[in-house]
């Protein structure tokens, strides 16, 4: 869970200052914690805190990093992910997905404009 939420933060720190490359090594660690995570949480009971926390990790994504870096190999599995979550099957396709995450956005008129600064539109 550390090394998740260290990676975590590093790549949201880059993610949001621009400064993200696809190619960053704190990204595959990262998408890979959270694959050793998720499979822990779907084969065990949850009961403990520990538990618990590994089980909003498993939950949560971060659809505007993957399409950021969706072209990256070691985001595919993650990308699978994301799109077997979806209760919408319109919602198919990293572009479908992105497009719902800025439409929810919109009365973010800040987040907006950082996501468009860093070449999400």
């Amino acid at each position: 869970m550390l090394v998740y939420y260290l990676s975590l933060d590093i790549i949201q720190s880059r993610f949001y200052s621009n400064k993200l490359q696809c190619n960053d090594p704190y990204l595959k660690i990262n998408v890979d914690t959270h694959k050793k995570i998720r499979e822990y949480y779907f084969n065990h009971n949850m009961a403990s805190a520990l538990e618990f926390d590994a089980s909003a990790v498993a939950l949560t994504v971060n659809p505007l990093m993957a399409y950021k870096c969706r072209y990256n190999p070691c985001m595919q599995d993650y990308i699978k992910y994301i799109l077997s979550k979806q209760n919408d099957k319109t919602l198919n396709t990293m572009e479908a997905i992105k497009n719902r995450e800025l439409k929810d956005l919109s009365k973010e008129y800040d987040r907006l404009e950082q996501l468009k600064a860093i070449g999400i539109e």
